[in-house]
């Protein structure tokens, strides 16, 4: 990695080259440099520079860095400036990083208004770069009719780059538009333009419409004819051009509906999965769509062993497909020629899964364990549920396609336990996060539901929670006053013992009988960990840590009284079993309590017998 001092050294160049060479580092960078701020705070001059090309690579870096800023703000304001720049090739760049970020901005509104502007653009280039950035921001546009009337306008667009590029976006945006019959025309009219190309998105698309269709069919015959025409209209694509982001599709296709439906043997799986990675053999992604190849063939593999599958399940299975296919075309239409080198580049570093997928991931893996954490130790009935959602959100890490299906499946039913537990009061954004979850097709957005639905539950559990916890503290502090006391008294018995006292032995026995007590205690009112933790923390001090002193002191004092009490041979074993229990140590109030009594015991079994049986 460049030293951070090196990077901004190139940023304040005079020559051109050294400050597109700071770029290129800040977008390879920007992820692990110790100092966002100041490298956002380069960025953001280099938007501002004379150059128009260092303005265009400035732009494009903004859509790596876009996640990782810590001042969103100004970079959406430097976004939109460059949106309005005089150069076309400025605005082309920042057209396309517009629909890369458009989940990110802060001002929605605004994005759009800029996004639509861009639409009407008069340089073609620019055009077919917001058409792009349609296909991406369609699902987050407020204003879909106006959306959809700028794209079915872009299909009729004089520039065949655009009219392709509008072909294609139509494939993301099919679901959403409101006029489906109206775009449904749009692709077929284009199956007829005058340019390869735009044949070839347009066959594209009619296929991911068609596995769309398919998704939706509310019986196997319709599913079957969706499949059919999926098939067909992919073919007809890979027909049209060797760059086809349908080979790879056609052939996976070709292979699920053979297993679907037509129960194909073992040797013309092979076969068809053989082709699918000759499909690839020409990308500039070709190890990234092997592995996605592979992945593929593993589940494709196992649909065959279960070919008696429910109608629910096949259809499921096609929606996550659906997902990965459009990803492995996404980079093999990076081998088009047509395609801008910077576009190129792009794609190249961005893998199959992308990275926002696998953050989204992480942030689940990190949001179940939150949970986990606060349900854990509960004595509630969100301590299952809870560490059940820790569990299948570890699973997500897998990497396989029907393994990361089954753990989101298993997240969303413990979701759904957590919906019939919640007060009334707390289930509506929950609950109805997960129903949305339930019915969303997209499988990185029914990802990141499902990481809204694990940041929302936190803050209600964890009150739920404490305010349960809270109240069963205030019985036991009724019922109890001489817990706290029982603390201090064992906590100063323990830290003043004096083991060369001719008083040890009955100080011993006074600290054991003193935590019997406290724990007879604890077990009569039924106290959790946490509900203790509560009940016995003050001002000055954490339960936990003053436990752990007392457990360390306790620990010394018996290695004490062993070598002045214990007959010389068991010595060594009593200090063995000592460094056994401490490499063992609780982290929980109960445990270290826990502790605490056994070695009282020991001690005192040291004191009566000289060892320890």
């Amino acid at each position: 990695m460049p030293d951070q001092v090196y990077i901004h050294g190139k940023c304040l160049s005079q020559e051109v080259e050294d400050r597109r060479e700071a770029i290129s580092l800040l977008a390879a960078n920007f992820s692990i440099l110790q100092d966002r701020e100041s490298a956002q705070q380069d960025l953001h001059k280099l938007t501002q520079d004379e150059d128009s090309s260092v303005r265009m690579w400035a732009a494009y870096a903004l859509r790596k860095a876009f996640s990782l800023v810590t001042d969103k703000s100004q970079a959406w304001q430097d976004l939109h400036r460059l949106t309005q720049d005089k150069d076309s090739d400025v605005r082309s760049r920042a057209a396309y990083v517009l629909g890369e970020a458009f989940s990110l901005v802060p001002d929605k509104s605004q994005a759009w208004q800029d996004l639509h502007r861009l639409t009407q653009d008069e340089d073609s280039s620019v055009r077919m770069w917001a058409a792009y950035a349609l296909r991406k921001a369609f699902s987050l546009v407020t204003d879909k009719s106006q959306a959809w009337q700028d794209l079915h306008r872009l299909t009729q667009d004089k520039d065949s780059d655009v009219r392709s590029r509008a072909a294609y976006a139509l494939g993301e945006a099919f679901s959403l538009v409101p006029d489906k019959s109206q775009a449904w025309q749009d692709l077929h009219r284009l199956t007829q333009d005058k340019d390869s190309g735009v044949r070839m998105y347009a066959y594209h698309t009619l296929g991911r419409s068609s596995i769309f269709k398919a998704t939706k069919s509310k019986d196997r015959k319709t599913l079957k004819r969706e499949l059919e025409a999926t098939v067909a209209y992919f073919e007809r694509s890979a027909q049209e051009s060797q760059f086809s982001p349908a080979r790879f599709c056609h052939s996976f296709y070709r292979t699920y509906y053979a297993i679907t439906f037509q129960e194909a043997r073992e040797d013309e799986v092979l076969k068809y999965l053989a082709e699918a990675k000759n499909a690839v053999d020409g990308s500039v992604s070709r190890d990234d769509l092997l592995k996605v190849v592979e992945n593929l063939a593993g589940a494709l593999r196992e649909s065959q062993r279960l070919k008696m599958r429910s109608f629910q399940e096949v259809t499921g299975e096609l929606n996550a497909y659906r997902w990965y296919c459009e990803k492995a075309a996404d980079h093999m239409a990076a081998a088009e020629g047509k395609a801008p080198e910077a576009v190129k580049l792009m794609r190249k570093c961005n893998p199959i899964l992308e990275d926002r997928i696998q953050a989204i991931i992480a942030e689940i893996q990190k949001s179940a364990r939150k949970i986990r954490n606060i349900t854990h130790g509960s004595s509630t009935k969100y301590e299952v549920p809870g560490a059940e959602i820790q569990k299948a959100a570890k699973g997500l890490s897998t990497g396989d396609l029907a393994s990361v299906q089954n753990y989101s499946t298993k997240i969303v039913w413990q979701l759904k336990k957590f919906c019939q537990m919640l007060p009334s009061e707390d289930k509506e954004q929950v609950c109805s996060l997960v129903e949305e979850i339930v019915h969303e097709a997209d499988f990185p957005e029914k990802l990141h539901k499902i990481l809204t639905a694990l940041l929302c539950l936190s803050p209600v559990l964890e009150g739920e929670i404490l305010q349960r916890i809270e109240a069963k503290v205030d019985a036991i502090h009724e019922n109890s006053k001489f817990l706290g006391l029982y603390l201090n008294n064992i906590e100063f018995a323990i830290l003043n013992m004096k083991v060369s006292s001719g008083n040890a032995k009955k100080d011993i026995f006074d600290i054991k009988k003193g935590i019997d007590k406290l724990q007879s205690e604890i077990e009569t009112l039924g106290i959790s960990d946490k509900e203790l933790t509560i009940a016995l923390e003050d001002k000055d001090h954490v339960i936990v840590e003053r436990l752990t002193k007392m457990q360390e002191h306790m620990t010394r004092t018996v290695r004490d009284i062993a070598k002045l009490n214990a007959s010389k041979r068991d010595v060594e074993t009593i200090l063995k079993k000592l460094d056994e229990q401490d490499g063992l140590k609780k982290m929980d109030a109960l445990g270290i309590i826990s502790d605490l009594s056994q070695l009282s015991q020991m001690a005192l079994t040291i004191y009566l017998k000289g060892s320890v049986v």
